[in-house]
């Protein structure tokens, strides 16, 4: 089974988010996606500042020290990020400085909690909405 480390945080007064970090399972983004969706509610999904915030402490507070599969994705032929639980455009953002530069079609947060494109193919700790 997968080590899970949850965390739980207000993002306003009235809405609680809560995020799991598999970190024991190094998948590749469909896989990681596949496993969310089943056990969770779809890898994580970044709305607005406070969102991204609070999953920074989160992913501190976890010790885990390397790059993580997030729910942002884009198809070959669409320059349009999307969020793999919705469906819906990504309108707020994270990104690395000098990204998306094209690498990837698949979304990291990085060790220093910024957005980057990667190839799909890599294998990453993930980390999922709850």
């Amino acid at each position: 089974m997968f080590n899970k480390i949850i965390f739980y945080f207000k993002i306003s007064t009235t809405f609680l988010r809560k995020y799991t970090i598999i970190s024991d399972q190094l998948v590749q983004w469909e896989e990681a996606r596949v496993i969310c969706n089943a056990n969770h509610h779809g890898l994580a999904s970044i709305s607005n500042e406070n969102e991204q915030q609070a999953l920074e402490e989160s992913v501190a507070a976890s010790g885990v020290a390397s790059d993580l599969w997030i729910g942002g994705f884009r198809l070959i032929a669409d320059p349009t990020w999307k969020w793999a639980r919705t469906g819906g455009n990504i309108s707020w953002t994270r990104w690395a400085p000098l990204q998306p530069d094209g690498n990837g079609l698949c979304m990291q947060l990085t060790y220093s909690y910024l957005w980057d494109d990667d190839s799909c193919i890599d294998f990453k700790p993930f980390i999922c909405n709850v």
